[in-house]
Parts: C-alpha cells; structure tokens; sequence
C-alpha cells in the first residue's frame, strides 16, 4: 500500500491517506517515529502497529489534559490507567514517561495540594494530610510536610471560621458553643488545644442567648410544673445547655418572682 497524502489536522493530529482510499488518523508523534513523511510505501504490519501506536498515544495524551487541568499524584494517574486496554509495559512506559517530563511530580503535587486545601476549604492540617496519604503520597513525606506548615496560616485560617461559626449561632451558651466547635473542628483536621485557645480570645455573644433559651424551656414546661418545681426544671435545663448558675439563679430570681 502507499502514503497518497499526509495531512496536519487543525486538532494537531495527522490524517494519512492511502491508495485503496483507507484513512487512518494519528499523531505527530507516530509520523515521526515511523518516518511516514518520507516512506511511502506501508505493509499490512505497519498499519496494525501505526493502529496500535495511536491507541497508546490517545490514552497518554489523556493524561496529560488530566495533568493540564491540575496536578495529580501517580496513584490517580496508575487509577486512570488501571481500566486502559493496554499492557502492563505500556503503562509503566506511560508513566515513566510522564515522571521523566516532569508531568508526574508527588513532592509538587503535595505542595500544591496542600496549599489549595489550606485556602481553598475548611479542612485542617490533620485532615490535609491524611487525604494525601489517601492519594499515594509517602507518609512520612506528607506529615514532614504538614508540620512545615507555617503556624500562623493555621490560626489564621482557624480564627477566621471560629468567627463565623459564633456569628451564626444564636441559641448556645458560650461553654455549650465551645464544646461543639472544638469537636467539630478538631474532626475537620484541627488540633483541640488550639481551637479552645482561639475560642477564648474570641468576644462571644452572651446577651440574649440565655434569655432566648429560658423562653424556651418556659413555653415547654410551664404546662407541666408550677412553682418551685417549675424553678428547678428549667433551671436543670439551663444548666445541662451549658450556662453559669449564678445567671440562671439571677435570671429566674426576676422572672419567676
């Protein structure tokens, strides 16, 4: 059979055209290692080997448009890989070829995953680093990593979602509050001490959350108990939600005279 025409496609790939009016489109990268720009003359074997030739590179350059589209950790590139029709060798030459490139890269991938999820979401460290380990990244490397993390970015970061977690509530007590952020938080990858520490720095909202909750517990019980028994009910209830007795003593001293 021979080459009639070889033609660049606007996609970047090459469309041959042979004599028996066949077409068969590849890439540059299989015109060259075939040298079908000068040999125009190709056998039956050719074909299959150009065929199979333009299969790996399909597969390979999907890979990089994954890489292109933001880094990824060997493990995700060998997961897209795993389900490819290809031979073992094939993929192993894939994946050597993106490391030599440097399109593989685990120590810049670690980086970068790292500092997206420190601006990027509400996670913390602990939480960062075990989701690397989860992507194939070397323990010790991805904990070496997570303690470089510069301490202030932490606080910071840690801060700022404390003040928005106390604007938005409205109903706990300051200790209640405290309690629930600092088991929240510390399950999104933050350390305990650390939340408890910024938490009280915090100015907390206590006007208007006791008198709310006493409402509450009134409206709720007040048809149950009269009297002393209504005192201790709800000042049982306010207790357990975390307020002080001294202001729940005060607060009913004036409302349930």
């Amino acid at each position: 059979m021979k080459i009639d025409k070889v033609q660049k496609l606007p996609s970047g790939k090459y469309k041959i055209s042979l004599d028996t009016g066949d077409k068969i489109t590849t890439y540059d990268d299989v015109i060259l290692e075939k040298g079908l720009l000068y040999h125009k003359e190709v056998s039956f074997d050719d074909i299959k080997e150009i065929t199979n030739k333009t299969e790996y590179y399909a597969i390979y350059y999907k890979a990089v448009k994954m890489i292109g589209t933001k880094y990824r950790s060997e493990k995700e590139i060998r997961h897209f890989l795993k389900d490819k029709e290809l031979t073992k060798t094939k993929k192993e030459e894939i994946i050597k070829r993106l490391k030599d490139t440097g399109l593989i890269n685990d120590e810049r991938y670690m980086r970068s995953y790292i500092n997206d999820r420190m601006y990027l979401s509400t996670d913390g460290p602990y939480a960062i680093g075990k989701a690397l380990i989860n992507q194939g990244i070397d323990e010790i490397a991805a904990e070496k990593a997570i303690h470089e993390i510069d301490e202030t970015i932490i606080q910071n970061k840690l801060r700022d979602i404390l003040i928005k977690k106390v604007k938005a509530n409205h109903k706990d007590s300051p200790y209640m509050l405290k309690q629930k952020l600092v088991q929240n938080l510390s399950l999104k990858g933050f350390d305990k001490n650390m939340i408890a520490s910024i938490f009280d720095t915090l100015e907390v909202k206590k006007e208007g959350t006791l008198e709310k909750e006493y409402q509450r517990q009134y409206k709720r019980l007040s048809s149950k108990y009269q009297g002393r028994d209504l005192y201790f009910q709800i000042k049982q209830k306010l207790y357990s939600k975390g307020f002080q007795g001294g202001e729940i003593d005060a607060l009913l001293n004036q409302t349930l005279e």
